[in-house]
């Protein structure tokens, strides 16, 4: 096999029935609707069920009468759950008639019709409502230019437009709807099931039925006058939790009452969870309300201080849209202490908090200024076969821990405030010894960075009295993979990975002490069942060949050292992004040293340091000489705390996400590998491939006295 370089990742896209149409207005050769549902598109589920409905359901899909369908197509249905598929296809015939006709309006309405927060009757007998949304995505989430024109029916997008049948139009949507309820909000919010008229809801009957007269008035009234509203409702179970004298003191005031119960309540909006964009907000009747969403289906809302799971979403009532949420917006009433000690997803971390010392108890008891950041469960059990984890012996580590999760006493931070990138990354300082907490949005989702571990905020903003918790899935201080381990698991750096595979660079710099296999990378799906020993699965190669150069591919790889010897060693690796690597390849010299796989480790060992751990955040600033693990010197220039260069020769690259700690080493992102002409013919030998040995044994003998996540 010859490598002559890396192409994009293969990227699997599902189209979810048919795709967005290319023209804007599709004619459908079908002389009705009813027909056109097969005969033009794959909704064969949908006309099924009309004809379960019975033949006057289906002549009227057939008739003269101009209509509007939006309907679901066969991917739609597929992806229902099994239950719910069978509670469609088991209704009798006069629930499917009236359950089509709620996708229908009695009128022709193209795209062009829909404006923001229009609503329509439907043809069901309560006339169920459809809301409709427009939104003009931008290039940048929430920021950056205009993009394309999205249009939703009741949260569900339309993802083929304006196909015209002989009767009307066919909008074709991604998701099977619900039924709207066909009761406003403040009815659904006093009585959620019909079925039982005498049961209120636990925040109507404990929070909204001790509001006095003028503050029912200010409160109520315009929330039962709204034509249009989005209500986040929390769950009996949210109400059920709160300690009894807690709201026994709420009841006792009346005004603060009132503001809680306007904090869940967004007037003349109707919004749904699958449009909004990440850190998106709007103004309820009191305060703010913020969308967050993070990787997966979770979908939390952040208000006065609390940041609520929507535990069930998009239910659309007579005047807007309910969301039901499992914690009260606006009401604080645990500390720090207590928020941790409730939670059991962090009973592990509240274990830490009792071993800890004094003062940090204390601390998170104190009146004000409190922010920790507490890792769940999972986190730590990601490290039970980490070398020298010990949370039950070793009082140093837990107290370590426990500062570094801990922001310096006065200071209490809500993330939601953060929105830039790494770049523009917001630092903060822990308790631990000053060191810097790192926060910054990605994508979907924000990280935070404490003692060398990146972390995923599973849930930010969780308000206490004196201040804030935010849920993370690492422990600050202790990481939970090696180097190779940690390279594979970065998006941005797979391809990298793959390059480290082909010359056998990821057993080199593996530690040694691990040997359990170490919990799937928590990211993606592709490589949810993978490990950095196999990551040429998810990577093509280009294998086309250039008649203008040869290949000695397969003569034997110089190997040895370190992880490759079962020898424990600690790194500095300067390790380039997939972008790097793109570049790379795309150049006549790139492909050259790619074809020849001692030639290509002798490169990107050029980016390794063996021996040392360097961290670019303690490190001085100006010029810092070092050497590479091919015997190379390099020149490493830290300008400011930002602006950090690797120089071999006359070569620069850029450090563009600096000090991501492994259990045996450090690296540092950078923007460019580092390679000149003469690499195509220097000696390479065993010799210069791996280092001298007394330097290896003095090494292994530092990290025998230095635990691997110090």
């Amino acid at each position: 096999m010859k490598f002559k370089g890396i192409i994009a990742l293969v990227v699997v896209q599902i189209c979810v029935g048919i795709c967005v149409a290319v023209d804007p207005f599709t004619t459908s050769n079908a002389n009705n609707i009813f027909d056109a549902l097969t005969l033009t598109l794959t909704c064969g589920q949908f006309q099924t069920l009309i004809k379960g409905a019975g033949l006057q359901t289906e002549a009227l899909y057939k008739s003269q009468i101009r209509l509007t369908l939006f309907v679901p197509n066969n991917t739609a249905f597929q992806l229902l759950p099994s239950y719910r598929l069978k509670e469609i296809i088991d209704m009798v015939p006069t629930e499917k008639e009236d359950y089509v006709r709620f996708f229908t309006i009695g009128e022709e309405l193209q795209t062009s019709g829909i404006t923001e927060n229009i609503a329509k009757n439907s043809l069901a007998i309560n006339n169920n409502r459809l809301f409709f949304n427009r939104r003009v995505r931008r290039t940048n989430d929430i920021g950056g230019n205009a993009g394309t024109t999205e249009y939703f029916v009741n949260g569900a997008l339309i993802i083929r437009q304006n196909v015209r049948a002989g009767n009307g139009i066919v909008h074709v949507i991604d998701r099977v709807l619900e039924k709207s309820i066909s009761r406003p909000a403040y009815s659904y919010l006093k009585i959620p099931d019909t079925k039982y008229p005498n049961v209120q809801s636990a925040f109507f009957r404990e929070f909204v039925n001790y509001l006095d007269g003028e503050n029912f008035a200010n409160t109520i009234l315009p929330l039962q006058s709204a034509t249009r509203l989005t209500l986040f409702l929390p769950s009996d179970e949210a109400i059920n939790k709160i300690p009894k004298d807690k709201l026994e003191e709420i009841r006792s005031l009346p005004q603060k009452l009132a503001l809680i119960i306007k904090q869940h309540v967004i007037l003349d909006k109707v919004i749904y969870t699958s449009y909004v964009y990440h850190n998106e907000g709007f103004n309820a009747m009191y305060g703010r309300n913020l969308f967050k969403k993070n990787t997966g289906d979770k979908v939390y809302i952040s208000g006065g201080g609390v940041n609520a799971e929507i535990t069930k979403g998009n239910m659309t009532v007579q005047n807007g849209a309910i969301h039901i949420i499992d914690s009260v917006l606006g009401f604080v009433y645990n500390t720090a202490r207590e928020q941790i000690q409730l939670d059991r997803s962090a009973s592990n971390f509240h274990a830490l908090t009792d071993r800890g010392r004094k003062e940090l108890q204390d601390y998170l008891v104190q009146p004000s200024g409190v922010t920790v950041f507490v890792p769940n469960n999972d986190a730590f059990s990601a490290l039970t076969n980490i070398p020298g984890a010990d949370f039950y012996n070793n009082q140093t580590l837990i107290n370590e821990v426990l500062e570094r999760s801990m922001l310096e006493p006065g200071t209490a931070f809500e993330i939601t405030n953060v929105n830039g990138d790494y770049t523009a990354r917001y630092e903060t300082t822990s308790q631990y010894r000053g060191m810097p907490v790192k926060i910054y949005s990605q994508g979907n989702d924000t990280w935070v960075e404490g003692g060398y571990v990146k972390a995923r905020v599973l849930r930010p903003d969780v308000g206490v009295t004196n201040g804030f918790v935010h849920y993370i899935d690492g422990v600050f201080g202790v990481p939970s993979r090696d180097l190779p381990g940690l390279i594979y698991c970065e998006d941005w750096l797979l391809k990298t990975s793959y390059i480290l595979s082909i010359t056998n660079l990821n057993r080199y710099l593996k530690d040694t002490r691990i040997t359990a296999t170490l919990p799937a990378c928590p990211s993606t799906a592709a490589r949810a069942q993978n490990t950095y020993l196999n990551t040429q699965t998810s990577v093509n190669m280009n294998t086309q060949n250039s008649n203008t150069r040869t290949s000695n591919t397969n003569s034997p790889l110089l190997t040895g050292g370190c992880g490759e010897s079962n020898r424990l060693c600690e790194f500095t690796v300067f390790i380039p992004n997939g972008t790097a690597i793109d570049n790379f390849q795309m150049t006549e010299l790139g492909l050259r040293i790619l074809d020849n796989r001692n030639r290509l480790r002798f490169v990107l060992k050029r980016h390794i340091i063996l021996g040392k751990k360097i961290y670019i955040d303690t490190l001085g600033f100006g010029s810092h000489n070092l050497q590479a693990d091919n015997g190379d010197y390099l020149r490493l220039n830290k300008i400011n705390k930002r602006i950090i260069e690797l120089y071999y020769k006359g070569q620069r690259t850029r450090v563009i996400h600096s000090d991501l700690g492994a259990t045996n080493g450090v690296i540092h992102i950078v923007d460019r590998v580092l390679y000149e002409q003469d690499d195509l013919t220097r000696q390479i030998s065993a010799a210069t491939t791996i280092f001298k040995s007394y330097f290896i044994i003095l090494s292994m003998l530092s990290l025998s006295l230095i635990p691997p996540f110090t």
